[in-house]
Parts: C-alpha cells; structure tokens; sequence
C-alpha cells in the first residue's frame, strides 16, 4: 500500500485491516469486487479508504457513496487516520455543510458552481486536484422525474473508478423508507454504475 516500512503500516492497521487490505486489493488486481462484512469495531472504514489510497496510487478515481451525508466525516477521519494528508473529496450534493469529526468542515458550493465543476471534470476526463468523489446513495435518484447531471457525471467517469459502496445493503433503499419507485431507479442506477465499470470495484457491506 506504499507505506515506507511494515512498522509504519502498522501505525494505521490493525492486524484484521492488515489482512483485509491487500485481500481486497488483491480481488481488484483479478477485476473482481470484495465484500468486507466484518463486525462493528473492525473498522471497515479505514479498509475503504486503503482502497482510495491504491486508487490514488493506480491513477483511479475513487467513487464512495454511502448511505447520508454525515457519513463523509466518518469517512475523512478514516482516511486521516491512515496517513492521507490534504485529501479533498469532490461531492457531489450541493451546498451543504459537514462539520468534521476533529474540527473543521467540509463545504460546497451552490448548485450552479457544482454543475460548471461537474461539467469541467466530464470534458476533462479527470478530476483536477480533487482527490475522490463523495456521494450518496439517494443522490442517484432522479429529480422531479429528470435526469440529474450528477448521474452522467458519474456514468462518464465510472470506467476510469474504484466504486467502493458504503452501506451497500442501502443501494436499493431502505424496505420503510422509500417508496417502490425511487428504490427502483436507485438500484438502476447502481447498476449501471456497476456495468459501466470496467476495471475495478469494491464492495463494503456492514456488519
């Protein structure tokens, strides 16, 4: 995973992680996925953001959608925590703000500035000096019936990504929560995300 020495790995992962890791990088070398369904405590989160880290290191993009948005705290902690200095995530909701875990927030911008940032990435291809992209399940969904230009920015880049899905039993809605129609589009667009994606995915699915 890059790390200068097995003691400085060990700074960040416990034993299970140490083991889970190169498991899962290993699966994504053979174009397979990985379920990491370990119980609560293991800290399945820092496991996904090893995953970004060898995405960085690949030249991928990493695309982490997860249940809600506070959980992109969660989820910056975790990459902190494994060494990841000045990470800054694309995400895709806009303005909204996340207060972090150990000070600070995570900001952004109106949705006009969102799109004009989205379209820049499309035509380039890449993400410029973001880091990852950051996304929620329910941000898949259509907007009063119309296609959201978050979903073709997400198709466009898919096959240069790592998906790694969060709470991924969320990704076809939760069975009160949602009505039949916007669990099924949801769970389309997952799916489509999954077919477009020709090089790697992750899988983390919760204890």
């Amino acid at each position: 995973m890059g790390y200068g020495s097995v003691a400085e790995l060990h700074q960040y992962f416990s034993a299970e992680q140490v083991d889970a890791a190169p498991l899962a990088i290993s699966n994504l070398e053979q174009g397979a996925g990985f379920i990491t369904g370990d119980q609560t405590g293991i800290s399945k989160g820092r496991i996904c953001a090893s995953i970004m880290r060898y995405a960085q290191q690949q030249g991928k993009i990493a695309i982490f959608i997860t249940k809600d948005k506070p959980l992109y705290a969660d989820m910056m902690r975790d990459v902190s925590d494994i060494g990841m200095r000045r990470f800054t995530p694309f995400i895709t909701d806009s303005s909204t703000e996340i207060p972090l875990t150990r000070g600070g927030v995570l900001k952004t911008a109106g949705a006009a500035k969102q799109q004009q940032e989205m379209r820049a990435m499309m035509q380039r291809g890449h993400l410029g000096h973001y880091s990852a992209i950051f996304t929620t399940y329910s941000q898949l969904q259509t907007v009063g019936k119309k296609e959201p230009l978050r979903r073709d920015f997400l198709r466009q880049l898919v096959p240069q990504a790592i998906l790694i899905l969060d709470e991924a039993h969320q990704a076809g809605g939760s069975k009160g929560g949602w009505k039949a129609r916007p669990r099924r589009l949801r769970a389309g667009v997952d799916r489509q995300l999954l077919q477009r994606l020709l090089f790697l995915r992750h899988l983390r699915q919760t204890a």
